[in-house]
């Protein structure tokens, strides 16, 4: 958002640049690489999890699951679409899990 001149003027010598978290070059410190790193490892473990639970879906054919999607028109889409669905549930729920597992347990 830019700020008009009435602004400038009412504070003079005002500079306004942008905040260090905005400069694409800055380099992630320590701390931002871990906390990535520890939700992208629990988003992969509950992805797997989904991409498991939608294969066993299909091979046991649950609710006439498969038997409905191969015999669509559009078999990619439905497919996409049910594991695509499973990838977000299951990957904010690990994700989920892990940032609710960092509290510490009272004593």
């Amino acid at each position: 958002m830019r700020m008009g001149n009435g602004f400038r003027r009412l504070v003079p010598g005002l500079k306004v640049k942008p905040p260090d978290s905005l400069n694409p070059k800055k380099q992630l410190q320590a701390h931002e690489r871990h906390a990535i790193k520890f939700l992208l490892q629990h988003l992969a473990v509950g992805a797997t999890g989904g991409f498991v639970f939608g294969g066993l879906l299909l091979l046991f054919d649950i609710g006439g699951l498969r038997t409905l999607a191969f015999n669509s028109s559009d078999t990619g889409v439905v497919l996409f679409m049910l594991f695509f669905g499973l990838f977000i549930t299951f990957g904010s729920a690990g994700m989920g899990v892990g940032v609710m597992s960092l509290g510490e347990e009272k004593s």
